[in-house]
Order: C-alpha cells, then structure tokens, then sequence
C-alpha cells in the first residue's frame, strides 16, 4: 500500500494536492478515503512512532512480510531438510552485496567462528536437520525410519480395531435386524433350519404312524389264525 502512499504524499504537502493525484489504479473516491485516513493526526502520530522505531532497530530484515515459517517449509518441500541456519540468517539479513545494518554482520560472524571451530575439532555441525517423512530428494535418517515403523504399528493396530469392530457388527446384525421387524410389526419369517427341524418332525410322526399300522395289521392276522 505504501508504494501508492509515498510518490503522492512525498510529491504534494498538501492535503488537496493528494486528493487531486490519485494513482491511476485506485478510483478517485478510494484514494480520497485512503488520503483522510494517511492525514489523521492519530495515524500521522503512530506513522511517525514506527518509523522511530525502524531505525533504532539492529536487524533489519530484507525479505520484507516473508515469514521465516513460509521459507522453511518452502526448503523443506526441496531438500527434505531444514534449511541451514547460518545461511538462513544470512539470506534475511543481507542484499547482494552486504548486511543490511553492523549488528547482523556481527552476529553472522560470530556463528561462522562456532561453526568453524566446532569443524576444526572435528565435532559435527548440525547444518540442517533431518525430516521425519519420506521426501522426494533424499531418504530418511535412522529417526526418521524409527518414526515411520511407529506410525506403521499405529495404523496396522488401528486396522485390528476396525476389523474387530466390523465382525462385532455383523454378529450382533441378525438380533438387529429382528429387533428391528418388531418394532415395525413385520413377523419374522422361520429360519431354514427351523423349517428343516419341522420338516424332520413331520416325517417321525408319519414314520411312526406307519409303523403304529403295520403293528395293528400284525396283530390282526395273528389273532385269524
């Protein structure tokens, strides 16, 4: 917004002179509020107080609203790693040709003398960290496999619980469903295995009966002779 408000108000002093030169991207009656606002005392006061502010500060970042975050995980998409700190600062604080105020210069001098003397004696720099995932450019570290069969024993577990769950379901179906009928008056129809068993009464009581005859018939042509 400030690439609108500095040409004009730098240009013209006055509060009129503004109003009558908007840039040509904002309509007149936008630019007009935008100018009441910029002139208000309250604002021109904070405005004044931030500028202070800015130039009493030892660091001055050079990749503007950027957040360090957005760069982060931007390194993170392309290497698989983190991305190293001491360059990480220096790409914040510096232009193409040197750092943006003394204390930055200081302060990236100071961990380039650490890192150098931690090489020297042959102890580990830690340029960067592993991350845990797979990554499209590089392979994961012993955590990083560590952390992976972790995550794979919580899924295979989460699976036994949903198969569990899933048989659980369908054994209770069946006394849902007839629970069901019920409740809506519809008579549940015999099972086949009911109607087998009383198919298989039927057939003894008719057996029976048979047997019960040739018995009686049996004793007749007994008592005949």
């Amino acid at each position: 917004m400030y690439s609108f408000h500095n040409p004009v108000f730098k240009e013209h002093a006055t509060e009129a002179g503004k109003m009558k030169n908007p840039p040509n991207a904002i309509p007149p009656q936008i630019w007009w509020e935008m100018v009441r606002k910029w002139s208000n005392p309250s604002w021109v006061d904070t405005s004044d107080k931030n500028k202070e502010n800015r130039e009493k500060c030892e660091l001055k970042s050079t990749c503007g609203s950027a957040p360090l975050a957005k760069y982060r995980l931007e390194e993170i998409k392309k290497t698989g790693r983190e991305p190293n700190p001491i360059e990480t600062f220096r790409k914040f604080y510096s232009t193409k040709d040197n750092f943006t105020t003394p204390k930055a210069q200081a302060l990236h001098a100071g961990m380039k003398a650490k890192e150098v003397k931690k090489l020297s004696k042959g102890e580990d720099v830690n340029n960067g960290l592993d991350v845990f995932g797979s990554t499209s450019s590089q392979g994961c570290n012993k955590k990083c496999k560590e952390d992976q069969r972790i995550e794979k024993e919580k899924s295979d577990e989460k699976m036994r619980m949903m198969e569990k769950q899933i048989e659980q379901v369908n054994r209770n179906m069946p006394l849902v469903v007839e629970a069901t009928l019920k409740r809506l008056g519809i008579q549940l129809p015999k099972s086949s295995n009911a109607a087998n068993n009383n198919d298989m009464e039927d057939d003894e009581e008719v057996d029976g009966e048979e047997e019960d005859d040739d018995s009686e018939d049996d004793e007749e042509g007994d008592g005949t002779n």
